[in-house]
């Protein structure tokens, strides 16, 4: 995914809430970062989209299991 399209979805999502990615921290399981974005939407595709997008932008990192894994293997 192009870092345009990240930046874009990103920007979509924190319109939706600010509060919320102001919030979560920097460092997070990927549960936490599911669970946090579905608490504001219910559409699978834009939850996916804006863990992928976060991940690529740098916005967070993954600890636990996934530590370290692109973004781009989880769609795969």
């Amino acid at each position: 995914m192009a870092k345009a399209r990240c930046a874009e979805i990103y920007e979509g999502c924190q319109a939706l809430s600010l509060n919320l990615f102001d919030e979560l921290p920097k460092n997070v399981t990927l549960l936490e970062l599911v669970s946090a974005i579905s608490a504001i939407s219910n559409d699978e595709d834009v939850v996916v989209d804006t863990v992928v997008a976060m991940l690529a932008l740098g916005r967070v990192q993954l600890r636990g299991n996934f530590r370290g894994t692109p973004a781009s293997e989880m769609i795969s």
